[in-house]
């Protein structure tokens, strides 16, 4: 079951890939910077109150809670957290529409069509928590193709046809959020009634167990994304076209071990614990090491052929490769960890890795660009998932090697996938 929901996950990713693609060949670095910092913004808020729900959902549904009892509760606790977070950024608006200008103006209007995006993600992130704690992957999977394909027909018709430029591309990130939002519904419908509930029976628990984990949240949201903001107060929206291009690019090898970990944490909190973590690490690490040497052979020839503007994103992908393999065990970890009921050990390796991230962007953007922004992440990821793995080996005594070290049954393991995909084609 790990790798079928892992698949369906995968799958989601790679359409996700094709219309991230497009955008790229669409718009220029400063377009696309602006229309990355519009976007990053609501995201990255509804990261910030997503409240740990999703590691805490699986851990209260093996524990006896109903799952319609949990679809009332995250719905009415989403709801409250977007009206609380709506009501308070109102003011802020030509703050951060000041803040986002570069060769392309913000407007308080712009920043409030980006902001659109919030209710939908964040309730929709809030449902499929509850779909995840199920392991129904295959649902969570579909929700997310649907805001893939969705985002890519918008931009088609608003971009290409309209000739809507970077604003375009905004308006089809936010109109795909709503459609995924609705597919969301619609599958957690069979599950029990949308009326929102607010028991305090189910949400002391649930807010308890998932804030211990929410800290951790929070400081690895500000890892993968506060560098975009110091890079636009540095250096404007083209820069941030560019490096946020090299760390997307970067971030496709993470599809496996997002995949992965995403399919684990409920199988963990479901049985207490997992005897093929140490296997499924090793394994992780292969694939997403080879996944970033075959992406780099491609990267460099592809942009070269087809948007050779974006070939300044090339040196900081690479240089970011390194922290994305490295962080592709923290992964597994972290999942396997929450799954436990100990998502505090992962939050203190991402605090760790904040401090890194901001002292090291703070350094080196200023003197090395968006190279020194890679930098910087680079070592915090490294940090930070050497930090986990000693604690990791410690608390669930498995020794480094038998998680890092490939084993001559692993590679058994492949001979027999080849065999029977051989089989099977004849």
């Amino acid at each position: 079951m790990l790798i079928r929901n892992a698949a369906w996950s995968f799958g989601a990713q790679i359409v996700r890939l094709a219309t991230a693609l497009l955008l790229i060949l669409l718009l220029d670095p400063a377009a696309r910077g602006f229309q990355n910092l519009l976007v990053l913004l609501p995201t990255l808020l509804a990261s910030l109150t997503l409240l740990g729900v999703s590691h805490a959902t699986p851990v209260l549904l093996h524990r006896g809670v109903s799952e319609q009892r949990l679809l009332g509760n995250l719905l009415g606790l989403g709801l409250c957290v977007v009206g609380v977070v709506s009501v308070g950024l109102l003011p802020l608006l030509p703050l951060a529409a000041n803040f986002l200008s570069g060769e392309y103006r913000v407007t308080s209007i712009d920043v409030l069509l980006g902001m659109l995006l919030l209710p939908p993600t964040l309730l929709g992130d809030y449902l499929r928590s509850l779909l995840a704690a199920r392991r129904d992957l295959r649902s969570v999977a579909v929700t997310q193709s649907v805001q893939a394909v969705a985002q890519l027909i918008f931009a088609l018709v608003l971009v290409v046809l309209l000739g809507w430029g970077p604003l375009g591309a905004v308006w089809a990130v936010v109109l795909g959020g709503w459609c995924s939002f609705g597919w969301t519904v619609w599958a957690v419908r069979r599950l029990g009634s949308l009326r929102p509930r607010l028991d305090r029976d189910v949400l002391r628990p649930l807010l308890e167990l998932g804030l211990r984990g929410h800290v951790g949240n929070v400081v690895q949201t500000f890892n993968y994304r506060l560098d975009v903001f110091i890079v636009q107060g540095f250096l404007g929206q083209a820069a941030v076209g560019l490096y946020q291009t090299g760390v997307f690019l970067a971030e496709v090898v993470w599809y496996i071990p997002n995949a992965i970990s995403s399919a684990l944490l409920p199988q963990v909190a479901a049985t207490g614990s997992s005897q093929a973590t140490p296997r499924v690490v090793r394994h992780t690490l292969l694939l997403t090491a080879l996944g970033a040497i075959g992406l780099i052979s491609v990267v460099w020839p592809g942009l070269a052929l087809m948007r050779p503007i974006y070939l300044p994103a090339v040196a900081p992908m690479a240089v970011l490769l390194v922290g994305v393999v490295a962080l592709s065990v923290h992964k597994v970890l972290a999942s396997d960890l929450s799954g436990r009921g100990w998502p505090q050990y992962p939050s203190f390796t991402s605090t760790l890795a904040l401090i890194v991230t901001i002292g090291g962007d703070l350094l080196l953007i200023p003197r090395y660009g968006i190279l020194g922004a890679a930098l910087a992440s680079t070592l915090a990821y490294l940090i930070q998932t050497l930090v986990l793995l000693r604690i990791y080996t410690r608390v669930v005594e498995v020794g480094w090697r038998e998680l890092l070290i490939f084993r001559r049954d692993d590679l058994q393991l492949y001979r027999r996938l080849v065999l029977r995909r051989g089989g099977a084609t004849r």
